[in-house]
């Protein structure tokens, strides 16, 4: 079973996805328009959870496929992306 979401939802299903997948066991993420959540955004415990997530050896690997728009009027990627 993979979570997904679109705009906002995307990045409030990504915060679920975070929290969550290890202990529902989840496939995996797919997502548009969206952001990658954490503390700095308001969702706090997001990047710890993110943290956690990734060391997990499983669920680590599984996959997290992320898009975003140069157009959207309501997720500002300009604003939220960060050289990784």
């Amino acid at each position: 079973v993979f979570l997904g979401g679109l705009s906002q939802g995307c990045t409030a299903a990504l915060d679920i996805y975070l929290r969550e997948a290890m202990d529902l066991g989840l496939g995996g993420f797919v997502g548009s328009v969206g952001f990658i959540p954490g503390d700095r955004h308001g969702f706090t415990g997001a990047s710890d959870a993110f943290k956690r997530l990734l060391v997990n050896e499983t669920q680590g690997a599984r996959p997290l496929w992320l898009q975003c728009a140069t157009d959207d009027q309501w997720v500002p990627w300009e604003r939220l992306a960060q050289p990784s």
